[in-house]
């Protein structure tokens, strides 16, 4: 049998596996399901050959930069206005969720939208926006900050410890 797997598989799953379609499929389930997400190679560190999911929003905020700063950042400024300041500074939406807003033709976070317009820095996947006031529907620009996920974490983690250091905003 183990001649049998060293020198190939046999009958449906054989022809199966020579076919690269097939392949990306099996190493990627989330691919399976949504053949238009695009591919790219893992980390050296989760090892390589195998694809992963890219985040695209890298690509949408430089197009929205080059294309349409001007109205991107009349629509941020606007979404500041409706918002209302509560007794922390805040400047909260009247949602139950962070709001989230639809601009040329894809959809954001609000707070992250308006961070990353005003500041004209990129939030990726690995690079998050973050509350330094710990409200998730504030979208005052001046409680918003970049960083990585561990210091996200390490955040809640003294919030939960310490609660928020309003001296701090």
């Amino acid at each position: 049998m183990l001649a049998q797997r060293m020198a190939g598989l046999t009958g449906r799953t054989a022809a199966l596996v020579g076919d690269d379609q097939w392949l990306q499929r099996a190493v990627s389930p989330h691919r399976a399901l949504n053949p238009t997400l695009p591919l790219k190679a893992r980390s050296p560190r989760r090892g390589a050959g195998f694809p992963r999911l890219v985040d695209d929003s890298e690509e949408r905020l430089e197009d929205v930069f080059e294309n349409h700063f001007e109205e991107a950042r009349s629509r941020a400024f606007s979404l500041i206005k409706e918002a209302q300041e509560d007794s922390n500074g805040c400047m909260v939406t009247d949602t139950e969720t962070p709001r989230k807003v639809r601009f040329a033709g894809y959809q954001w976070e609000a707070y992250r939208f308006i961070y990353c317009v005003l500041t004209r820095e990129i939030a990726s996947r690995d690079r998050v926006v973050r509350h330094r006031c710990h409200n998730r529907l504030c979208v005052n620009p001046d409680h918003l900050e970049i960083g990585s996920q561990a210091d996200n974490k390490r955040d809640d983690w003294e919030h939960w410890a310490n609660g928020v250091d309003w001296d701090y905003l």
